[in-house]
């Protein structure tokens, strides 16, 4: 993934610790191998009060970026270690904290919502609105595992879920996703969002030398392709 081009990572989510903390720190020590940084879960408090907000800089623009999940499939967060759960109170004193960091945007990435549901529910809405009163500029949501809507009102962008971006779910809408692209600009004191856009995606799955490959390709790449409608159409 570093080969890739990722430069950050958001690692709360509801199978953080399928592996309980063996895996939980196993992750973490693999990204602070790769130099990768990271927020969302973390090894200890003292790891978190360091780490979340994780700030990004670039090309003199500060980011601060939170990361939430609503839960863990029911399974427990073994101490010292610490995941950051959707809750009111805990969202927003990260916000504030954020805030004193003087970035010039708040990014927050939520894994919520319902597994399959292609439009956003009352507890989506409920907790974007609380990201967008108290501050936070950009919403990036995910765990549904199919596209949500996208909106974007009074200088706050939301995208409610990426779907998949590469999985093995191969039924429609579970087998693509969304991604989503957002420039920023930086005149004088002030950000914007100058430009955003977003790029449908499918994951492909052909046969290769007999073995199951995984591709993901722009959906505009192949839409009028045959060949690749009749292996979505096969798939599905």
């Amino acid at each position: 993934m570093k080969d890739a081009g990722v430069n950050a990572m958001v690692t709360a989510n509801n199978h953080c610790v399928d592996r309980r903390r063996k895996g939980l720190e196993r992750t973490i020590d693999v990204l602070d191998s790769l130099a990768i940084p990271h927020t969302g879960t973390f090894k200890n408090q003292s790891d978190n009060e360091r780490n979340n907000p994780m700030l990004l800089r670039k090309n003199g623009i500060k980011i601060a970026l939170i990361n939430y999940t609503y839960g863990t499939n029911g399974i427990p967060v073994s101490k010292p270690n610490v995941v950051n759960f959707l809750e009111k109170d805990v969202v927003v004193a990260d916000i504030e904290k954020a805030k004193k960091l003087r970035p010039d945007k708040i990014i927050a990435f939520v894994h919520w919502g319902l597994e399959y549901q292609t439009q956003a529910n009352k507890e989506q809405k409920m907790f974007n609105q609380v990201f967008k009163e108290n501050g936070v500029d950009v919403v990036i949501g995910s765990h549904p595992h199919v596209v949500q809507p996208i909106e974007y009102e009074e200088d706050h962008f939301v995208v409610y879920s990426l779907g998949n971006f590469i999985s093995n779910q191969r039924t429609a809408p579970r087998d693509g996703g969304v991604m989503v692209r957002l420039e920023l600009t930086k005149i004088g004191d002030k950000t914007e969002v100058s430009d955003a856009g977003y790029y449908l995606t499918w994951v492909y799955t052909p046969i290769i030398n007999g073995k199951k490959e995984f591709m993901v390709l722009p959906v505009t790449a192949f839409e009028q392709d045959a060949q690749f409608m009749d292996a979505r159409h096969i798939n599905a």
